[in-house]
């Protein structure tokens, strides 16, 4: 059985460095990948901190290695940050399931 995926563009930021005793950012790295996006279910709305519970959440499942603070994308262009990542890479269905919450847009 496969679940419903699509196709979400994950940016990380890169590592930044000192020049001369100032900080300079590196780019963030963009890469393509794949994932079934799905709204949180009741107990896990209830495990968010209390400032989140406003803002549009919900999970992703995706065999692509989220890390915290990553920015998926949709196709819609709607863009959430990576909060939260459980590792089920131990078990026969390899993937991650990471908690996302919509980027405010200024």
């Amino acid at each position: 059985m496969r679940l419903d995926t699509e196709q979400i563009t994950v940016s990380r930021a890169g590592q930044g460095s000192y020049v001369n005793g100032r900080f300079i950012p590196a780019t963030s790295v963009e890469t393509v990948a794949e994932g079934n996006i799905q709204p949180l279910n009741g107990k896990e709305l209830l495990q968010l901190p209390e400032g989140d519970r406003e803002r549009q959440t919900g999970k992703i499942y995706t065999a692509y290695a989220l890390e915290n603070g990553d920015i998926v994308t949709r196709a819609d262009g709607s863009r959430h940050e990576v909060q939260a990542v459980e590792d089920w890479t131990a078990f026969s269905l390899a993937h991650y399931k990471a908690r996302l919450v919509r980027v405010l847009e200024q």
